[in-house]
Order: structure tokens, then C-alpha cells, then sequence
């Protein structure tokens, strides 16, 4: 995921709440309309990406390699692809698994952006570009709810 200026507006904005819904006696409030604007910023970045992937061409991919992150220990597959205007592109995955998905030197099916070739995804895992904002909103509005409570019971209001 790729922070952009709506997200530090979002957590400016969320600051800015706390202390003004704290001043007024009523941060539990607050906490609703921080959920509240998190889950907006969250539908703006499904949006982005539906937009970004509703303008991908599907072209076959050759499994290059893996690149691994040490930090969390996941595979990201490079792969090469060939655009329609016949320019061909390596470029590493956007998201990786904790074991290799695909053998090296296996054709896969990817969708690349023509306006971004480096940008591309595979065909059958189109949900996981979304999925992780979905979380976002479900764990958070879990969060939500309990921040609300403990805050109720604290300060009333």
C-alpha cells in the first residue's frame, strides 16, 4: 500500500478530533468520527485500485524469480511479460505469500496497466489488492466499538 496525501490529511484530522471532542466532554463521539472518516479514506483507496485495475490488459507471464523480504519473510515473484506495444517488462509482485505460489519459469496469467506497465497483478488474485483495506474497516470497527466503550466507562461521554 502506497500512503498519499489523504492519508496524512486523515490523521491530522483524526488528532484534531480527539482533542476537540476531548475538550468538549465528549471523546467517545470523537471515536465514531475518526471510524468514520478511516473508513472513508479506506472506500477512497478500494476505489483507486478498482479504477487502476478496470483499465489492465491481460497478457501471459513468465515466473522469473522471487524476491524475499527478510523483515516479513515473504516471497514477492518477479516477473517478465511482454506489453501490447511489444515492450517487455520485469517487474516484482505487490503483494507476496509466505511460501512460493508459482514455480520459476511458469507461465501465469497477469493483467498489467497500460499506463503503468510496471503495475500488474495476476488474473485469478485480483481480490487481494482490495482485501487488506476490507480488513482495515472490519478490525478497525471492531477497535471502534470497544475504544467507544472503554471510553464511555471512563469518562461518560
Amino acid at each position: 500500500m502506497k500512503v498519499e496525501k489523504i492519508d496524512y490529511v486523515w490523521a491530522v484530522l483524526s488528532l484534531v478530533t480527539v482533542a476537540l471532542t476531548f475538550s468538549k466532554g465528549c471523546l467517545s463521539i470523537g471515536v465514531i468520527i475518526i471510524y468514520a472518516m478511516m473508513v472513508s479514506v479506506f472506500l477512497y483507496h478500494i476505489n483507486t485500485v478498482k479504477q487502476q485495475i478496470s483499465g489492465t490488459t491481460e497478457t501471459l507471464g513468465v515466473i522469473k524469480d522471487y524476491h524475499t523480504s527478510e523483515k516479513t519473510k515473504l516471497y514477492y515473484p518477479i516477473v517478465t511479460y511482454e506489453t501490447e506495444e511489444g515492450r517487455t517488462v520485469t517487474s516484482v509482485c505487490s503483494f507476496g505469500d509466505t511460501e512460493r505460489r508459482y514455480e520459476t519459469g511458469s507461465t501465469e496469467v497477469v493483467r498489467y496497466d497500460p499506463l503503468d506497465p510496471m503495475f500488474f497483478y495476476f488474473a485469478e488474485r485480483e481480490d487481494e489488492l482490495i482485501s487488506p483495506y476490507k480488513n482495515y474497516i472490519i478490525f478497525g470497527g471492531i477497535i471502534a466499538v470497544i475504544l467507544f466503550l472503554v471510553v464511555r466507562a471512563m469518562f461518560g461521554g
